[in-house]
């Protein structure tokens, strides 16, 4: 589903959930995060998170903030990992006010 270019992974093919499609070639950054030190706990490619990172960067990409929290929480597991960071992006959604 993703391959390694310069500056983050790419997908090899469309990637459909619900109402979007994220075409074949958009690139994502994996999971993002703003403090160095989280990287030691979470791999920004981790395939548990990957599908709701790559849906949620397209569709903040597209202005659409709203949809984009919501689906991130959706296809995310149940873990307390998932948890910390649905609430990181709703603190950052409401700092940046998006």
């Amino acid at each position: 589903m993703l391959k390694p270019v310069h500056n983050g992974y790419a997908l090899t093919e469309n990637y459909v959930y619900k109402d979007i499609a994220v075409p074949k070639g958009y690139v994502t950054d994996g999971i993002s995060y703003k403090f160095r030190f989280v990287g030691i706990l979470i791999n920004k490619y981790d395939h548990r998170y990957i599908k709701a990172a790559i849906v949620h960067d397209w569709l903040t990409d597209l202005g659409d903030w709203d949809k984009a929290n919501q689906y991130f929480e959706e296809l995310l597991p149940e873990t307390l990992t998932a948890k910390v960071m649905v609430k990181a992006v709703k603190i950052y959604k409401k700092v940046k006010g998006y």
